[in-house]
């Protein structure tokens, strides 16, 4: 979408990556996904809970390289507030999230982002993506595209395009990392 560019990477260390966000998952307290800008059931992480310092530096490297391809630089994980922004999705089968966007009367981040931590492109829900404004038609109405991503790549989009995830049909979970990044 040529208003709303998206950018994909994979993070250069990867499995150790995955490993290391799988380990957190296996340890953190998930809770029911509540948000009323969600319209889905899947499960997400406390966004002040993850304490996984090698995910934090590979994302800063693909964060570097993506402000060079924007030319902006200032970028940080910290929102205005102080607070990293990023969290755990666990979806297993049945789980979905509707569409979205990452702004709030607050905030608008620079970028948002998902990391796919555990997925298989054959079997796992894709992150969709609209390209309409037509939030009043149910998302199966809507002109969407979805993206062919694989196990460690990253999504950096704009956080005014609206995006879902569709309901996960394998019984194996599928695990992301989303967040947003902001100008500093």
């Amino acid at each position: 979408i040529r208003e709303f560019p998206i950018y994909k990477c994979t993070l250069s260390n990867n499995h150790k990556v995955s490993l290391d966000i799988q380990k957190y998952c296996m340890k953190a307290v998930f809770i029911p996904s509540s948000l009323a800008w969600i319209n889905g059931d899947h499960w997400i992480s406390n966004k002040q809970s993850i304490s996984t310092p090698l995910f934090k530096e590979e994302l800063m490297k693909a964060i570097t390289k993506l402000s060079k391809k924007i030319k902006i630089s200032n970028i940080s994980l910290i929102d205005p507030k102080g607070l990293e922004d990023f969290w755990v999705n666990f979806y297993t089968k049945g789980h979905k999230q509707g569409p979205h966007q990452h702004v709030t009367d607050e905030i608008t981040p620079l970028y948002s982002f998902t990391y796919f931590v555990k997925y298989n492109e054959k079997q796992d829900a894709p992150l969709r993506f609209y390209t309409d404004m037509k939030t009043h038609l149910p998302a199966k109405e809507r002109t969407s595209f979805t993206l062919n991503v694989k196990e460690g790549d990253i999504v950096f989009f704009h956080p005014l395009l609206e995006h879902s995830v569709d309901e996960q049909k394998s019984s194996e979970p599928r695990v992301t990392v989303s967040g947003n990044i902001y100008k500093t």
